[in-house]
């Protein structure tokens, strides 16, 4: 189940990210003002939300260490 979870979350990022892609293009097509600053937002998302979400899976895990780690000592 958590393998599952974690392969829908990778989905909907690359689906973001590729939707950022697609806004950019549009935006530069259109020749509209902004195009540049859309380009470099999505080029910004490309690395800033895998980084956030690995921070984020990382944090996750040590506190659900530290969880287990007291229980167990709870136990004893």
């Amino acid at each position: 189940m958590k393998r599952k979870l974690k392969q829908i979350g990778a989905v909907v990022v690359i689906i973001a990210i590729l939707g950022l892609y697609i806004w950019a293009i549009v935006a530069a097509v259109m020749a509209r003002p902004e195009a540049n600053a859309m380009f470099m937002a999505a080029i910004s998302c490309t690395i800033a939300i895998p980084a956030m979400i690995y921070v984020y899976i990382w944090v996750a895990g040590l506190l659900k260490g530290k969880r287990q780690n007291s229980e167990e000592k709870q136990k004893n």
